[in-house]
């Protein structure tokens, strides 16, 4: 990605996205180039958007994700409400208690240190996440820790499709 001005990202000798690397990292069309392009590569849980006393929440069965103020978006480009959120593991916030209205709790379940970083990876229920987080940051198998997303980083991806959402 360090070597053009643009790129194009194939699958089975379709054109999946053709755009600048940046743009392709940030906001990819589609669930094959979220998970295409980065590494480690984006986290992608599954869920259903549900709505309980007017308010609309992602629900994977582990944790809720409220997105009342997406839910006519999400409602309109999901009708089946089904729904994989993505979240690149440089995106998640580790910490003993919760940074943004977008948390859920993880126990660490796999430590990799790398030199530079660490890769934390999460249990969530069935789910694995993966966290990058500085390598002195403290953390051991077992521990229970906060994973904070920013909503700006969020991929909503609608599972029948595969299309980008948000």
């Amino acid at each position: 990605m360090t070597m053009a001005d643009k790129i194009a990202v194939m699958n089975l000798g379709v054109l999946q996205q053709y755009d600048t690397p940046r743009n392709i990292y940030e906001h990819p069309k589609n669930l094959f180039v979220a998970g295409f392009i980065g590494s480690p590569s984006m986290n992608f849980i599954e869920c259903t958007l549900v709505e309980e006393d007017g308010r609309a929440y992602l629900d994977s069965g582990e944790f809720r994700i409220e997105v009342t103020e997406f839910r006519d978006l999400i409602a309109k480009e999901a009708p089946g409400n089904e729904l994989i959120l993505g979240v690149r593991p440089e995106h998640v916030i580790v910490g003993p208690h919760p940074s943004t209205k977008y948390a859920l709790q993880g126990k660490v379940y796999v430590v990799e240190p790398l030199g530079d970083q660490m890769i934390l990876n999460f249990k969530i229920g069935s789910f694995l996440v993966k966290a990058i987080v500085p390598p002195t940051f403290e953390a051991s198998v077992g521990d229970k820790l906060w994973l904070s997303l920013e909503r700006e980083k969020l991929h909503i991806i609608d599972k029948k499709t595969g299309k980008v959402i948000m």
